[in-house]
């Protein structure tokens, strides 16, 4: 989903959870008289132009059946494969979505085939690894463009980027012809004007006008004053016309009041949530009582909505609860069940062994059922990395990712690649993660998925700052805070805002620092999620060491007392334990050492946590703690670390000490 409006797709796959028949599209039956429109395009296909639609109703081939030719609706796989060309008097029409009804271009006038619309459909909710329609559906429409000196658009919006505009880009076309129906105009004006316009029409007619402006010509016109001036059908050839005009709408109302209470709640709620409004889905769950043949589904949505706000008490009450209901094993959601209550308590209580062993179960169990997988697989790994297995966690993501694109599951894809990145950059392959951050904001910017695209903002932020490039890190900090409050979300901006107080430490602005890591625990006094509370700590602590506020160090240390029964990360443990060192040394003990600290970050071949293990020796550095304290080897490491991501400042300053 993207801009304004829901998508049909979107709505229908919401809409499947309680129709499995789609029995909702069954209106499009009832519409069978084809209007000047369809008879005009009918009658391009007559003369030998190729003609291709989205729409799932056959009016275009009763339009050609009664001007006395024979439709054939090209559909399936094996149609678009096997097709070559139809001779005579034997038409074709190309359906990319599918088709309530095909055409056989035989004697057998016409079948029903709603299957053709459930197939297309689940592939366009879920998409492709590249958001492309089918290589069979392609290779056609390519060659058929080939043929044609032209690619007329008519009724067609454009805004279609799950997979028609997509393929389009990917097509040399000699000349674009739009047409637009405006009934206020009848004169056609130049394509500049619609540049600017942020929807996939746009996208195809920019790219095409720069390669060769003269080749894309914008209609803004009156569609039948249009098409009657081609010299096409001018009069709709007699035929009963059907008169309700407000039958699709009375249709839906008709088909909607088959349904309960419940699976209305449930189908908008689900629709609430693909466009991440969690709270207003949660609202709608939580009015669905337990009677219902909906009610377990409903509950595990809306605790998953609840952990998307990192309200984790509150989901975790709504799994456990669940998990008691009598003969819970036998709902067909019990898995998910007790995926996502492994999940939440260690998110809530930290890893342990119990919750790895929920998760292996559940995946020795899940058999084909591919999502319950990926997610799965995706979940385990956090709770490995957690664990201080970072390797094995990379492992796992890489799994999921795979289960992902095997799906077409594109939102999927961009979660786990934005994990990978974040694990990749902790164990400091930084180009690595450099390279998943690309390839998960190429995707997540075809969702429009503002919460997904911070999240990656705030990686490549991490990696810039890393290398130094404090300016650029900045900015991308900043983009991600504005993403967090445009969807009202703004606790996620607490690590970033973190991150914005160490750009500015780094580049000697302590009012600045100070400023943004005030921010960054106000942001955590919102959230559940208190993961890296105690690396702010430590950051707070180097900054008022500089400053020699022992007032405010001693804040530090009490807040520290306030959260520790919360859910920490190792890593962050050990920053708070850096940290009560740095100030021993200070206040009292010039004697402590952190090579001890440093080697359990480093020394695990496969936990190698380098990000913070070079920040902690470069801020223990910046205070002047002496190399004896620190670690002659582990300084001269983290130069070498800086220096291979090109921060030469710190690798040159690092190795100064040395």
């Amino acid at each position: 989903m993207s801009g304004d409006f829901l998508r049909f797709e979107m709505l229908m796959d919401s809409v499947s959870l309680i129709d499995k028949n789609l029995d909702v599209l069954d209106f499009i039956k009832d519409y069978s008289t084809p209007n000047l429109n369809h008879y005009n395009l009918a009658n391009l296909a007559i003369e030998g132009h190729y003609v291709f639609t989205p729409n799932f109703d056959d009016l275009i081939e009763r339009a050609i059946y009664n001007l006395g030719f024979i439709p054939k609706t090209i559909c399936s796989k094996s149609d678009y494969e096997s097709y070559s060309s139809l001779r005579g008097k034997t038409i074709p029409v190309f359906k990319l979505h599918g088709s309530y009804y095909t055409h056989t271009g035989g004697k057998v006038k016409k079948k029903r085939t709603k299957g053709s619309i459930q197939a297309s459909l689940v592939s366009i909710i879920s998409g492709n690894e590249s958001l492309l329609l089918d290589d069979f559906k392609t290779d056609l429409l390519k060659k058929c463009i080939e043929k044609s000196e032209k690619l007329l658009f008519v009724g067609y919006s454009g805004c279609d980027d799950f997979d028609i505009i997509p393929s389009l880009m990917l097509i040399d076309i000699n000349n674009i012809l739009w047409i637009n129906h405006n009934k206020q105009v009848c004169t056609d004006n130049v394509i500049e004007r619609y540049l600017t316009e942020d929807n996939g029409r746009s996208h195809l007619l920019e790219k095409r006008y720069r390669i060769a402006s003269d080749s894309v010509k914008f209609y803004d016109t009156n569609t039948r004053e249009f098409l009657m001036s081609l010299g096409g059908i001018k009069d709709i050839p007699d035929g009963k016309s059907h008169k309700n005009s407000g039958f699709y709408r009375d249709y839906i109302i008709n088909w909607a009041s088959t349904l309960t209470g419940a699976e209305k709640s449930y189908i908008i709620g689900r629709i609430y949530q693909g466009m991440e409004l969690y709270e207003k889905a949660v609202e709608l769950y939580s009015k669905i009582e337990c009677e219902s043949d909906c009610y377990i589904a409903s509950q595990q949505q809306m605790g998953s909505c609840l952990e998307q706000r990192s309200r984790y008490d509150e989901a975790l009450r709504i799994y456990e609860s669940l998990i008691k209901r009598e003969n819970i094993e036998k709902a067909k959601e019990y898995l998910e069940i007790v995926a996502g209550r492994a999940y939440l308590t260690y998110r809530r209580y930290g890893p342990s062994n119990q919750e790895e062993a929920s998760y292996k179960e559940v995946l020795r169990k899940a058999g084909k059922r591919h999502s319950l997988l990926q997610n799965t697989m995706n979940n385990y790994a956090l709770l490995l990395a957690d664990m201080g297995r970072t390797r094995e966690a990379i492992y796992q993501y890489k799994k999921s990712y795979a289960y992902a694109v095997k799906q077409g599951d594109l939102q999927r894809q961009c979660w786990v690649a934005s994990n990978i990145a974040n694990s990749l950059y902790d164990i400091g392959e930084v180009n690595k993660a450099e390279k998943w951050v690309q390839k998960g904001m190429e995707k997540v910017e075809l969702l429009g998925d503002h919460r997904q695209m911070g999240v990656f903002e705030n990686t490549l932020a991490n990696i810039l700052y890393i290398r130094g490039e404090y300016d650029n890190a900045i900015e991308y900090c900043e983009k991600s805070i504005f993403r967090d409050k445009y969807i009202d979300n703004e606790p996620d901006s607490s690590v970033t805002e973190m991150l914005l107080g160490l750009c500015y430490f780094d580049q000697g602005d302590y009012k600045m620092a100070n400023s943004h890591y005030g921010n960054s625990f106000k942001l955590f006094t919102l959230s559940e999620d208190k993961s890296y509370l105690y690396e702010l700590v430590f950051y707070n602590i180097v900054l008022y060491l500089k400053l020699s506020d022992y007032k405010s160090i001693n804040t530090m240390l009490m807040l520290f007392e306030e959260n520790k029964s919360h859910n920490q990360r190792k890593t962050d443990m050990l920053f708070y334990k850096v940290a009560a060192k740095m100030v021993k040394y200070f206040v009292s003990d010039k004697n402590v050492s952190f090579k001890e600290d440093l080697q359990i970050l480093i020394g695990d071949k496969d936990n190698k946590e380098v990000i913070a293990y070079i920040n902690i020796i470069w801020y223990l550095s910046s205070l002047g703690i002496p190399l004896y304290a620190i670690g002659k080897r582990n300084v001269k490491k983290a130069s070498i670390y800086y220096r291979r991501y090109g921060n030469l400042m710190k690798s040159e300053v690092l190795n100064s000490l040395t």
